[in-house]
């Protein structure tokens, strides 16, 4: 009998030092095509209706991820309730508009919207329009030089110049950058211009750029920029500026040409914006859940990705498979892999926190807010790993294997440890072709700017983003599950939890020994 015990007790033994012997490897292949597409299918479901921030599917959505992080076992902080970190918008809605021009009245459709992110008088009157290029006053380029816009509306050209090199002139990013939208209406505002036009990048307003600009607009975090801004299409410039000389003018913006030394004539006519709106106060989610570090809980790596995507607009529904359907899915998957492991004694010394946040098609609204209201000191985070679209292809992407890559963004900065690692995770395992493409600040792409893992990386976190470039199908009704590509989606899945498992059980944080890159000028 004493036997028999002595040898049971010695088999326990062998099983449980089995057991906390596994390594990522024997965890990983638990995210798998199959897997993937079963989350992918529930995220793109009509029920969800396309996930747009602070509406019912986006609730769903933050439900049904947090449904995962229960049946996983995953902890909820103290500062989140049932792992949802609800956050303030405001839902802000268009109900009249109207552009006048001597006798032609324009109304809410294809030449004409006004955005609710820049209406500040209900109703504006001028009788004259000046173009003033891109709108930017700067030591390096002057669009004002000489002209007098007091009491007028100036017209804008979107965007800013670029080099030579197809690198931006002034700004680091033209996305959400203050450069770009708010110091234009406050540098306009400064000269004594009454208001701002500016004009479609195509013939006519899309009706979802209408949508965006005037129907249920959503804010975070909203400020009333001093002039109204109104856009107007092609159409319309053509009649106020006449073809010839409108054709200049977008031949040179359209290619982010120098606008500084092109002279206009101003157009004399008698000009009136006018417009009402209402506005509804409303909430928006974060779903955020931890496996909490068996030797060091006070240290954490996010893993992140946005459930939000754009919603539906009356029948089409943006589906939203690739973006970012494939990049939460993929969290949900590594999180069900690392609770496995957990489960059987394997779990990560450092905590690691999975997180889906929303707003990110807004303007990256749900990361600020996480990480300007952090569950846990942002000092103590090694890294976050982002990832956002990784089911498609780039067909732009001539070289190579399109098989077996994914873009690389932001792991050469602010560490110099994290690249290396990556590389050293990545050939170890899937030996997916890393591809530095976006790594540039400076790119015309500006990827670097442009989704979560940035909020994280403004605040001194490494981070890397991965990412499989656009398609077609981008922010479009077509981006479907259909579309997505899941043996290469489970690859990339499988390199951010190898990393975020060897990061999650390394001796030391990732340094932080680089400097970070802004997205000002």
């Amino acid at each position: 009998m004493k036997k028999s015990l002595v040898s049971g007790s010695l088999l326990l033994c062998i099983i449980v030092s089995t057991a906390q012997n596994k390594t990522a490897a024997d965890y990983a292949p638990l995210i798998t095509p199959t897997i993937l597409k079963s989350y992918l299918t529930v995220l793109t479901s009509d029920e969800f209706a396309g996930r747009e921030t602070s509406t019912p599917g986006e609730q769903k959505a933050a439900d049904y991820v947090a449904a995962q992080w229960k049946s996983f076992g995953l902890k909820s902080f103290s500062k989140t309730k049932n792992y949802l970190q609800k956050y303030p918008v405001v839902r802000d809605s268009m109900t009249t508009e109207q552009l006048t021009f001597g006798n032609n009245v324009y109304t809410v459709g294809p030449r004409f919207a006004m955005g609710t992110n820049a209406s500040f008088s209900k109703k504006v009157k001028a009788n004259e329009l000046v173009f003033v290029g891109y709108g930017i006053s700067d030591s390096a380029y002057d669009d004002y030089n000489g002209k007098d816009v007091k009491g007028k509306i100036v017209v804008i050209a979107s965007g800013e110049p670029m080099n030579a090199d197809s690198t931006y002139l002034l700004s680091g990013t033209r996305r959400n950058s203050s450069w770009t939208d708010n110091k234009k209406n406050f540098e306009a505002k400064s000269r004594g211009a009454k208001a701002i036009i500016t004009f479609s990048t195509s013939p006519e307003i899309s009706d979802i750029a209408r949508r965006f600009l005037t129907r249920n607009a959503l804010k975070y975090n909203p400020i009333k920029l001093p002039l109204n801004v109104a856009t107007v299409s092609q159409s319309v410039m053509d009649s106020l500026f006449g073809k010839e000389v409108f054709g200049q003018i977008w031949g040179l913006a359209k290619n982010k040409k120098f606008l500084n030394g092109l002279t206009v004539k101003p157009v004399l006519v008698k000009t009136t914006l006018e417009y009402e709106e209402d506005i509804q106060k409303r909430k928006a989610n974060n779903v955020i859940g931890y496996i909490k570090g068996s030797e060091k809980p006070d240290e954490y790596v996010f893993l992140t990705a946005h459930m939000d995507h754009l919603g539906a607009d009356g029948k089409n529904i943006y589906h939203g498979a690739d973006d970012d359907g494939s990049g939460t899915s993929s969290v949900i998957a590594a999180a069900n892999a690392f609770s496995a492991a957990y489960k059987e004694g394997n779990g990560p010394k450092r905590s690691i926190i999975f997180m889906t946040v929303s707003g990110e098609e807004k303007g990256l609204w749900g990361s600020e807010y996480a990480t300007s209201h952090p569950v846990v000191d942002l000092d103590n985070v090694s890294a976050d790993i982002n990832i956002d679209m990784v089911g498609r292809i780039d067909p732009k992407r001539k070289n190579g294997d399109s098989l077996n890559y994914v873009y690389a963004v932001g792991s050469d900065k602010i560490s110099t440890e994290m690249k290396p690692l990556m590389e050293k995770i990545n050939k170890a395992t899937g030996n997916l072709e890393l591809d530095y493409k976006f790594d540039d600040p400076r790119d015309r792409e500006r990827i670097y700017f442009r989704s979560d893992h940035y909020n994280f990386a403004k605040n001194g976190v490494p981070i890397v983003f991965l990412y499989n470039g656009s398609h077609p199908d981008y922010h479009r009704i077509t981006d479907t599950i259909d579309k997505i590509n899941f043996e290469l989606m489970a690859k990339r899945a499988k390199l951010a939890f190898n990393l975020a498992w060897e990061l999650a059980n390394r001796d030391s944080l990732l340094t932080r020994d680089l400097p970070i890159p802004t997205a000002t000028r």
